[in-house]
């Protein structure tokens, strides 16, 4: 047998050694990691010591924070006292195996406004290592205390590394412990909306910055073109390239869920917490009130462009509260360039790192609703870029910018049907207080235009035989609760009205139809005017996005106030351009207290931000509300709607015929918007049920009557009577069933019996209305086909 290859034995001595090392290593560390877990263990134990004192200490010391009252506070409470003092808590004194330190709490200083706390704390390091001392502030005196505690800034040696952990979990454990982010928040802005009308007044320059800033946005408004793919966003968006190469301003547009105020104090106070954690990832962000004494601040702010050294923008910020026509405000806040304000500069910390750029802008707030506002915000930037870069690269970041406008409208958007009801109830309101306003001369030429199209038709007269006379002739409705009339009027011979039949014999030519919609509303006349004129309202809106139609918008012009301009593109069957209509709506009440809205279309361009395929339509309409008595306490009145339709190019009649239904088809949302079928079912229940009551024996019958009540209640007796009756399992316990065979009858009869909490006469009130109002609505919903035959 040969011996051992040497170099295997060597290999083998050498595979030794190493796992012996790697055995020694393993003891090595584990050792290390029982250590270092001890030192965790002992670590959270001093961390618990701290916290349990520093809370036995602070119980009665610190506000609640959560509290929201705004009452000043009882200076003769002994617990005010204590916390309005300068407090010294003791000291707390720790050794580990790694250093000794203590922890010495400072003064307590609580601002009793805001509801927030001042902690100083000191601490002494003592390491192991190095011996030597070394102070490390963990907060310091400040009004601006984030929840009770300052954010920590260290400069501890290396050899204090375990200790600086420690404080560090320490100030996060305070400020954790004790931060009520959101309720200092709200108690800031509370603060500042209540004290709006002591503020200090403008100065002469501010007054001077802030018209500049209005006619800025005048300017931008008449100049910007719309950007592609937001004509039908909540946000509008806009761009302008001034004529004389100047830089580009940046303009958005959007009605907010949320009252002007509280919009306005959000914008305004830029040193909340919720500011401060959407602004996080800026290098830089300081902000400086009440500049010299007067309402303005400076902001600085850096912004981070990729490829790019950082932008910091100086601006001096100023605001004005505005009183409109109507009786509600309007905010302005204008922003400039920090060179533009002759006065106090503070200094920007790290500014030498960025390179200066400046920002010019105004946002404007208008007050709609108590909950609802118009925001305009208009914008320029210059980024100190070479001209070398492209403008489109330029727009990009605007178009970024622009975007935090569609975060804060998502912000405060709430349910859109209750943003619809707020408005138009605020709406009428205005209309109810001011029906004697007169027209304008050319308002009162549209009315006259629109009466004369509509004639006789006007009234809620809708006997057949009337209409007929006048042109009109049924119109099949697709809708349960709204008749229809159609009307036709030849397009070469305006105003000249001709048969129905006349019409349909031609299959290609350009017809001009005025159709008639009449229903009952469960509202005022006054709230009908007012969702009329809400043109763009969120339902609205949400309906013509799901419709597919290309754009629907108001227009943002200068407008009195009983009057706005509307633009709509109507998505048309294949083969047909998309039909666009324009119009003015104007509203007015007439002599006889009806409320009226006038329709006619107009001629001024549209920017829809693309080209469209379109072809220009004309209309006309006329909408007339008349209150009734009310019913059940619902209001209600009776709602006129003519529309004269003109689509424009050549479309054949019959394709006018199914169009017209659909243009009359507001009426009907105008019900739905309103419906309050469950009171007025039960208003009209209990009037029948009355009337019952007090006429009981007073009924006359006619003989067919007669002859049919009689049958009902023999047949009754007969199956009461009958001998075999049969009683049937009945799935309500409430309720018996019966079955009987009659003599003569191939039928069987059936009879349900039970006791019913009410009178006689409310359950015989609810078996006559058996087809109610929601009723009958739900049976059409489902596809029911129902036809009342009058003789």
């Amino acid at each position: 047998m040969s011996s051992p290859n040497p170099n295997f034995e060597e290999v083998l001595t050498e595979l030794k050694a190493a796992r012996t090392k790697v055995e020694s290593l393993t003891k090595e560390l584990n050792a290390e990691r029982r250590h270092r877990q001890n030192e965790k263990t002992q670590f959270e134990k001093v961390v618990a010591e701290i916290n349990n004192d520093v809370n036995l200490q602070l119980k009665r010391r610190l506000l609640d924070a959560s509290s929201s009252t705004t009452e000043p506070l009882d200076r003769t409470d002994p617990e005010v006292k204590i916390i309005d003092q300068h407090t010294h808590l003791q000291s707390k004194v720790t050794t580990t195996n790694s250093c000794s330190f203590t922890v010495d709490f400072g003064e307590i200083k609580t601002n009793t406004r805001t509801r927030q706390t001042t902690i100083v704390a000191t601490t002494s390091v003592i390491t192991n290592a190095k011996r030597g001392t070394s102070v490390t502030r963990l907060g310091k005196k400040s009004n601006s205390s984030k929840g009770g505690v300052t954010k920590s800034s260290f400069s501890a040696s290396a050899e204090a590394g375990k200790a600086n952990e420690v404080f560090c979990k320490i100030a996060k454990l305070f400020y954790n412990r004790f931060q009520k982010e959101d309720t200092i928040d709200a108690m800031k802005k509370l603060d500042f909306k209540n004290n709006i009308p002591n503020a200090t007044p403008l100065t002469e320059a501010e007054h001077y910055q802030i018209a500049k800033a209005v006619e800025l946005v005048d300017l931008v408004s008449s100049r910007a073109k719309r950007v592609v793919g937001t004509v039908n966003d909540f946000v509008e968006k806009f761009i302008h390239h001034p004529d004389d190469g100047g830089k580009m301003w940046a303009m958005t547009v959007a009605n907010m869920d949320v009252s002007a105020v509280d919009l306005f104090t959000d914008l305004w106070l830029l040193d909340t917490f919720e500011n401060r954690r959407e602004n996080k990832r800026a290098a830089i962000r300081e902000v400086w009130y009440n500049l010299d004494g007067t309402r303005g601040l400076q902001y600085a702010k850096s912004i981070g462009l990729p490829g790019f050294q950082d932008r910091l923008f100086k601006t001096w910020v100023t605001w004005e509260k505005r009183p409109n026509e109507n009786g509600r405000h309007t905010y302005i806040i204008s922003i400039s360039p920090l060179e533009d304000y002759n006065g106090t500069h503070h200094e920007v910390t790290g500014a030498e790192k960025c390179v200066e750029a400046t920002s010019r802008g105004v946002q404007v707030i208008k007050e709609l609703t108590d909950n609802t506002c118009e925001w305009i915000r208009a914008q320029q930037a210059d980024l100190k870029l070479s001209s070398a870069i492209p403008s489109s690269v330029i727009e990009l970041v605007v178009m970024k910018e622009m975007a935090s406008s569609d975060v804060c409208q998502d912000k405060y958007r709430r349910n859109g049907k209750e943003v619809d009801l707020e408005r138009v109830a605020d709406l009428s309101q205005v209309m109810r207080a001011r029906r004697g306003t007169p027209l304008m001369e050319d308002q009162a030429a549209v009315f006259e235009r629109c009466l004369s199209m509509a004639k006789d038709a006007v009234t809620g007269d809708d006997e057949d035989w009337k209409l007929k006379v006048l042109g009109w002739e049924d119109l099949d409705s697709p809708f349960p609760d709204v008749k229809m009339w159609i009307n036709y009027v030849d397009g070469k011979k305006e105003g000249q009205k001709r048969k129905q039949e006349e019409v349909k014999k031609k299959k290609k030519e350009r017809s001009v139809a005025t159709g008639r919609g009449v229903a009952i509303v469960d509202c005022s006349a006054e709230e009908v005017a007012a969702l009329v004129m809400d043109y763009c309202s969120n339902e609205r809106m949400r309906k013509s996005r799901e419709n597919g139609h290309p754009a629907r918008l108001t227009l943002r012009k200068e407008a009195r106030e009983n009057e706005n301009t509307v633009a709509t593109v109507k998505k048309m069957p294949a083969f047909l351009d998309n039909r666009e209509f324009v119009a003015r709506q104007i509203r007015t009440a007439d002599k006889e207290g009806r409320m009226m809205v006038a329709i006619e279309s107009v001629n001024d361009e549209v920017d829809y931000g693309v080209k469209l395929r379109k072809t220009r339509g004309f209309t006309r309409g006329l909408w007339i509300g008349e209150d009734l008595p009310s019913r059940g306490g619902a209001k209600q009145c009776r709602v006129i709607y003519i529309a004269q339709l003109d689509a424009g190019g050549v479309i054949p009649t019959w394709l006018v015929d199914k169009e017209v239904p659909q243009a009359l088809s507001s009426v009907q949302e105008v019900v739905d918007e309103f419906r309050q079928d469950d009171r007025i079912d039960a208003a009209v229940r209990v009037g029948l049920s009355e009337l019952m009551e007090e006429r009981w024996g007073e009924e006359v019958y006619s003989e067919g009557e007669q002859l049919l009540i009689d049958k009902g209640k023999a047949t009754i007796k007969a199956i009461v009577g009958s001998a075999n009756l049969k009683v049937l399992e009945s799935g309500d316990p409430l309720v018996t069933l019966k079955t009987a065979y009659l003599e003569n009858d191939k039928l069987v009869t059936g009879i349900a019996e039970s006791v019913v909490d009410g009178k006689l006469e409310e359950v015989a009130a609810f078996e006559c209305l058996k087809m109610s109002r929601e009723a009958t609505r739900n049976f059409h919903r489902k596809g029911g086909i129902r036809n009342i035959v009058k003789k």
